[in-house]
Parts: C-alpha cells; structure tokens; sequence
C-alpha cells in the first residue's frame, strides 16, 4: 500500500455505498472538538445532536405568576404559554487539495496537518455564519444567506455606542452598562451575559482599559476559549476580525444554540491535476436562538 493509498486508510473506512467513504466516529469527533476549539460560539452555545435535518425545541414564553394571596381565599391558574425554536440542518463544504509532495515529505504528521486544514476552515466559516448568517440581506453570499446568525436573529434595535452621533467611538467600560441596560432581565447575571466585539474595539479594551480580566491575570488552571480576551464585571469577553467594523453584538451564552446533524464526511478522489488527491470535506449543522430579545447589537464602537 502507497503513501496515498495509507493516507485515505487513516481518514476512512470502506465505502458505505454510492462511493462515500465515511470518517470514524472517533475520528469524527476529534474533528469537532478541533472546530470547537476554533469556534468559540461552539465553546460557549448549546449543543444538540440532531436525528433529523429538523429538530424543535420546546422553550418557555411566559412562566407563572407569583401573587399575594389571603386567607382562605383562591388562586387563579394561570396557562404557561410555551414555543419552540426550530433547528433546520444546513450543509457546508470545502476541497482540500492534498499533493503526493506534501503526503511523500509529511510523513507520520499528515493527519496533524489535516486536522489542523479541515479544523480551521471548517471553524472559521461556521463562525462567519453564526455571527453574520441573514437569509434576507445576504443574497450575494451563499454561506451567510443559508441561515441566520447572531446579528440578524435580534429582536431589538440595534444601539449606537456614540450616543446618537454618526460617528465611532473608542470601546471603553461603559459598553457593558449600555449591554446590561439593553439586555435588562437577561443581564441580571452578569456571568451569564457575552460580548462580542470587532477586532478594532477589542484591542482598544485591551490597550486602554487597566480593568480588564486578561489572560495573565485569570490564573495558570484558567480555561479559557479561542478569542477571549477578558471578562469586565463577570461579562466573557471576545474579540474577532469576522465582525464588520464599527459592530458589537450581546447575548446571554446558553441562548445559542448549535445543531449536528452529521458531524464531519471526507470523501477522498484521485486528482490527476494536481498529482494527489481532493478531500471533499462537508458537515450538516444548525444555528438559533431561544431568545430574540436576549440580544443586542451595538454600532459605531471601535
């Protein structure tokens, strides 16, 4: 058996009929937990396994109300009005082109240099969709218009960090009382509540703002999630490049959900023109919310 032929061996099992070759389960959850890693929406949302390309999950609307009540004196019931928030499977893919070089001078670290490839990728456009997904205003795009993310699944106004003025302001602490203001019931636990801000306002918190939990002060057993830069008044903290500049957006941490329906395939083929072979790689996940309300979009913050 070939370099190439050892290499597909590692990544798969025989075929599992009309030519697909599936990753193991073990394998395939190595897959996750790298992306996971990656993605820090992952890190920090709820997560289903899903039986079907559609799965609906109860929530509750209005819960019970507590009254005053005198003796010997009725309690009206009251109904609980009770949803769901559906989780719809959608597919992302990629190709990677592996050469016969690349497989001929790896050696025993090919499979480290797959991981590392198919988990970066397939992270950084999970967390492009769960943040900037818009079935309705992103029709130019088909990776953020086949669901909706973060931003556009509010159900509040978006706020302006200037006050009012067209015009950017720098990050500094009182974001997070703009967010638990706009938050309200939602921010009561301030440990509960997570910030995401562009790459620009993340660096002004970390360069101007002293307060600011960094990584050297959460201590050497801290674990913390790829991009989180710090944790002001209990509030996790992230910041990323896939934000627009001038954005922010909030939420409470449990209030995403991430849905798999199939976790990681790899289906190998021969590529004569690239003297190697093309790793087609595709998952079907999910992305929502509980609660619309439970998040807030701020803008001209830098």
């Amino acid at each position: 058996m070939g370099d190439k032929e050892i290499i597909k061996a590692a990544m798969v099992t025989s075929p599992a009929g009309h030519g697909a070759e599936f990753v193991p389960e073990e394998l395939a959850n190595t897959y996750i937990d790298l992306i996971r890693e990656k993605n820090y929406i992952r890190g920090l949302a709820r997560s289903f396994n899903m039986n079907s390309s559609v799965v609906n999950i109860p929530k509750i609307l209005s819960g019970a109300d507590v009254v005053a009540v005198s003796e010997n004196q009725p309690i009206s019931a009251v109904n609980v009005n009770t949803g769901q928030v559906s989780l719809n499977a959608i597919k992302l893919g990629t190709a990677v082109a592996i050469t016969n070089e690349l497989i001929e001078d790896s050696n025993q670290n090919m499979e480290a240099i797959l991981k590392e490839i198919i988990g970066k990728s397939m992270a950084a456009a999970e967390e492009k969709l769960m943040l900037n997904g818009d079935t309705v205003n992103q029709a130019a795009d088909p990776l953020l218009k086949a669901a909706d993310g973060l931003v556009a699944l509010s159900e509040n106004a978006a706020v302006d960090f200037s006050g009012g003025a067209a015009t950017n302001k720098k990050a500094d602490l009182s974001l997070y009382y703009m967010v638990f203001e706009n938050l309200g019931l939602y921010a009561n636990d301030h440990n509960a509540v997570t910030v995401i801000l562009n790459s620009t306002a993340a660096n002004s918190l970390l360069t101007d703002v002293p307060e600011l939990v960094t990584v050297n002060l959460y201590g050497n057993k801290a674990t913390l999630i790829t991009g989180e830069i710090g944790s002001p008044f209990g509030v996790r903290t992230f910041g990323t490049s896939t934000l627009a500049s001038g954005t922010a957006v909030a939420t409470i941490a449990d209030n995403m959900i991430v849905g798999d329906r199939r976790k990681i395939k790899i289906v190998p083929k021969d590529a004569p023109e690239v003297d190697g072979i093309i790793l087609y790689v595709t998952e079907r996940i999910a992305f929502n919310v509980e609660q619309g309300k439970a998040i807030v979009n701020l803008n001209y913050i830098v």
